[in-house]
């Protein structure tokens, strides 16, 4: 079930102008050392970064706020280019209130603009324990195929 959506749009020239700042906070505010390391200083990718956590804040219905921070939301490349969001502090706290089980993110750019997209899949059905059932039936299955 889809419990959250979010997208976010932002120009290149933009993301070039906040790292271009002579303060060079922008840098460090918003982005962890595994996307700095991973962008290695293209404004491009750093663009498609900030649009996904962007994304994600809003698929987690709160923006960033409410004890969601930008270093809360962290968008990593795998190995074979997909990026996929990792939850921290408050945001992980924020996805596992709200039920959030998986986060699906699609992210694609130009020279000019990067846009994200963001789905948060879960369940809202609870046991009287407050324990998610699709979550704990979905363990189980993990743990039992894991064998093979």
């Amino acid at each position: 079930m889809v419990i959250g959506i979010g997208m976010d749009v932002i120009s290149v020239a933009r993301m070039k102008r906040e790292l271009a700042r002579p303060d060079g906070g922008f840098l460090d505010a918003v982005f962890t050392e595994a996307e700095i390391t991973q962008c290695a200083g293209s404004a491009k990718e750093l663009a498609l970064r900030f649009a996904g956590k962007e994304a994600a804040a809003k698929a987690l219905g709160t923006g960033i706020s409410e004890g969601v921070s930008w270093d809360g939301i962290e968008v990593l490349q795998e190995a074979s280019g997909s990026r996929r969001i990792v939850w921290h502090g408050g945001a992980r706290l924020r996805a596992e209130t709200i039920g959030a089980r998986a986060a699906w993110l699609s992210c694609a750019a130009d020279s000019e603009l990067g846009v994200a997209y963001v789905v948060l899949e879960g369940w809202h059905d609870q046991d009287e324990r407050g324990d998610n059932l699709f979550y704990d039936e979905h363990r189980e299955i993990r743990r039992r195929t894991q064998a093979f």
